[in-house]
């Protein structure tokens, strides 16, 4: 919500009161969330310098408005050794040491098909594994295990949150990440890039019209996502055949 207030023009409200938030709670000796503040108005300073209002071309990577952004891309050549991917750009940077490759698990199959029972697909007469409804499946399956390395469980370990995800697909993969984020209670902005039949097009999609409206008017922003997405599929395909190898030999 303070995001979306920035984003319209809202700056100094927001602003000081985050800065009031930080100070309540130092005086409460609650250092831990008033560091998540300071880290917030951090990110803040980043988009008051890249000022959606300038134009486009002057905006350098390092002063991207999301700090972390995640990419995920999922693998799989009817259904076998099926894998998913992700990649972190730092300030509009790959961070391969952040990189994090899944392979599918195939035992809950049965029981993600159900929550895509509502999504009109062509294909729901074949094996979950290689049908729309699989790819989101799988999708499903590795957005969860993503957000469960950030939960309260693996807190001495967890992973960072992202300021923005993006997904390679469509509109169906984009109302996945959505359900997923709201599962675990995320208010996390989604993109997701579609690359269309003959794989030569970059369609947006958004989880909002905020996001849309930013990443709309930003091309160096979007050039950096459309990398992000690229880059997330060739992490996958190498996953993929590392895991293809291993299977044909043995």
């Amino acid at each position: 919500e303070l995001l979306k207030q920035f984003l319209r023009g809202k700056k100094k409200i927001v602003i000081k009161e985050l800065e009031r938030e930080m100070v309540r709670l130092s005086k409460e000796q609650r250092y831990e969330a008033a560091s998540v503040i300071r880290d917030r108005l951090k990110a803040l300073d980043h988009l008051k310098e890249v000022a959606i209002g300038l134009r486009d071309e002057a905006i350098e990577s390092e002063k991207i408005l999301f700090p972390r952004i995640e990419c995920f891309d999922i693998s799989n050549i009817m259904g076998q050794f099926a894998v998913g991917s992700m990649v972190v750009f730092t300030n509009g940077k790959p961070d391969k040491n952040a990189y994090r490759r899944f392979r599918i698990k195939y035992s809950v199959f049965s029981m993600e098909g159900e929550q895509f029972n509502n999504i009109e697909t062509d294909n729901t007469q074949y094996d979950i594994r290689n049908t729309v409804k699989g790819d989101l499946a799988m999708l499903s399956q590795v957005l969860e295990r993503r957000f469960a390395r950030s939960s309260a469980i693996h807190k001495e370990n967890a992973w960072p949150l992202p300021n923005l995800l993006v997904i390679d697909g469509g509109p169906l993969q984009l109302r996945v990440a959505q359900e997923v984020l709201r599962r675990y209670n995320h208010n996390i902005p989604v993109v997701s890039i579609a690359k269309g039949a003959k794989r030569d097009r970059n369609d947006f999609h958004y989880s909002n019209a905020d996001i849309a409206n930013y990443v709309g008017r930003n091309i160096p922003l979007q050039k950096i996502l459309i990398r992000s997405r690229d880059e997330a599929h060739r992490f996958a395909i190498s996953y993929y055949r590392k895991l293809h190898g291993k299977g044909l030999m043995s």
